[in-house]
């Protein structure tokens, strides 16, 4: 027989302006701050913990590293707003943040989609599309693409519908029980071949094994430990492929440095900014 046993803290307001911690464990009623520490440990007893392997056998792994050349448009784009990202760095600290924005906005121009204000200017991207279906078309089962920007996956919705492909969108106006029923859509109806996400959205607890394939157009902005929780979204024991694929598509030295960034689990937004300086003009 299993007693489900819950505990959460709250803050408690007591005479002299003072505020501490009281915690709630159910059924036993509340306890004070000294004993919490012993309470939470007792909750977690027993604790059991196995390996992913003891579960089921992962499938193997394989990274593909791309890089597609801009359109002229958007190296021109690129080029200039790198150079304004390096005299930003060159006034000092108190220009960090916007050095780091600018960053984020090279990312945007790399992915074909920057937003300005209340403008979203997009750029050609023709050499990256088609890159994009190629792998899309390289294999019989479904595909995952994350794109960090909504304006890019907006654009990237558009494009492939165009060429015929059927895919989802999820985002973050995507919630509740309409992201329950897009999951259930991928996973379940062989015409939809495509679910284009943003990382804050589906990395996280999502069922997706019909894919064996995920593709980041171009790179995450929002650290390693979300970037290995969205590689695990099509690792699962449904899943039947022989290998999963990843695919990095990388258009700029800000895309590959923010690649390499993730990869050696390091916050992509940070190494980033430390490593504007070295950033190469395209």
């Amino acid at each position: 027989t299993w007693q489900s046993r819950t505990m959460c803290a709250r803050e408690q307001h007591i005479p002299g302006g003072k505020t501490v911690a009281v915690y709630s464990v159910w059924p036993e009623g509340t306890l004070g701050h000294t004993m919490a520490a012993e309470a939470c440990l007792e909750l977690l007893q027993p604790c059991i913990r196995f390996e992913q392997d003891e579960v089921y056998k992962a499938t193997p792994v394989v990274t593909h590293r791309i890089s597609v050349k801009m359109s002229p448009e958007q190296h021109r784009a690129y080029t200039l707003l790198y150079k304004e990202a390096m005299v930003a760095t060159e006034d000092g600290p108190s220009s960090a943040a916007s050095a780091s924005d600018k960053v984020s906005k090279l990312l945007q121009i790399s992915s074909g989609a920057m937003i300005s204000g209340d403008t979203i200017i997009e750029y050609p991207m023709a050499p990256k599309i088609d890159k994009l279906m190629e792998i899309i078309n390289g294999t019989t089962n479904k595909v995952l693409v994350f794109a960090s920007y909504t304006a890019v996956i907006n654009r990237l919705v558009r494009e492939l519908t165009a060429k015929g492909v059927q895919c989802n969108k999820m985002d973050g106006e995507v919630t509740g029980k309409d992201r329950v029923n897009l999951v259930q859509e991928f996973m379940e109806q062989e015409d939809i071949r495509v679910i284009i996400a943003h990382p804050k959205t589906a990395a996280w607890g999502l069922e997706l094994a019909r894919a064996d394939t995920i593709v980041y157009f171009g790179a995450m902005r929002s650290g390693d430990v979300l970037y290995q929780q969205s590689l695990e979204r099509v690792s699962s024991a449904k899943q039947q492929a022989d290998v999963i694929n990843i695919y990095h598509l990388s258009s700029s030295t800000a895309d590959e440095r923010s690649f390499a960034a993730l990869e050696s689990k390091v916050v992509a937004g940070r190494g980033l900014t430390v490593a504007l300086r070295d950033l190469e003009e395209q």
